[in-house]
């Protein structure tokens, strides 16, 4: 069985310097499957700073992958310190990109 790996560390691209963030890869038969954890201090950071994230591993990450299934198997895992509002993890769970 392979295990996750842990890939570049992303701090060095945060544009504020705050956002704890790590990403993973792991081996599966034939591609890998994607997995980037990040950590907010508050609704309000994370409010502020999702779609960047979202959006840095979209095109700096994902983009660059070539296999479908692989480009597919990206996660993005927002934890926070604090209670988040249902809107707001609606918002976060529906967007498509």
């Amino acid at each position: 069985m392979h295990t996750w790996c842990k890939e570049i560390d992303l701090k060095q691209y945060d544009y504020k310097n705050n956002i704890e963030l790590h990403y993973f890869k792991r081996k599966m038969s034939g591609y890998e499957a994607h997995i980037v954890i990040v950590f907010w201090k508050s609704e309000e950071e994370l409010i502020e700073s999702w779609r960047y994230v979202d959006s840095f591993i979209a095109l700096n990450i994902q983009s660059k992958i070539e296999l479908l299934i692989e480009r597919s198997n990206f996660y993005i895992c927002h934890f926070v310190a604090t209670t988040v509002d249902k809107k707001i993890k609606r918002e976060i769970e529906q967007d498509p990109f």
